[in-house]
């Protein structure tokens, strides 16, 4: 490897080492869910915003990277708040596009 691309390689942090400092960056699959405190939605230049998910069992913070559907969901929900958020099925757009779905439910 030539020495300017170990230099350019150098410069790049993985995603998860980038936002999980405290905590795990999950993915949820197919009729999983999460359900926590949301403690926090974070900015994010590749997701539109991360959110930050506490468990009240487990000492570990989840990190939900967000989606189209999981920013336009979370729009209106405050941090401190009890959430509940389950993956769905993928369906299709208008267009036919596949995409991911989820069901957010919370406590106000």
């Amino acid at each position: 490897m030539k020495q300017t691309e170990l230099d350019k390689k150098a410069k790049y942090v993985k995603i998860e080492e980038k936002l999980a400092d405290d905590a795990d960056v999950i993915k949820l699959d197919v009729g999983e869910s999460l359900e926590g405190l949301l403690l926090e939605k974070k900015p994010s230049d590749l997701f539109g915003y991360v959110y930050k998910i506490k468990k009240e069992e487990d000492p570990r913070i989840k990190i939900l990277c967000g989606t189209t559907v999981l920013n336009s969901k979370f729009a209106n929900i405050d941090t401190d708040t009890e959430v509940l958020v389950e993956r769905l099925k993928g369906k299709k757009n208008k267009s036919g596009r596949d995409y991911q779905d989820y069901d957010v439910w919370f406590i106000p």
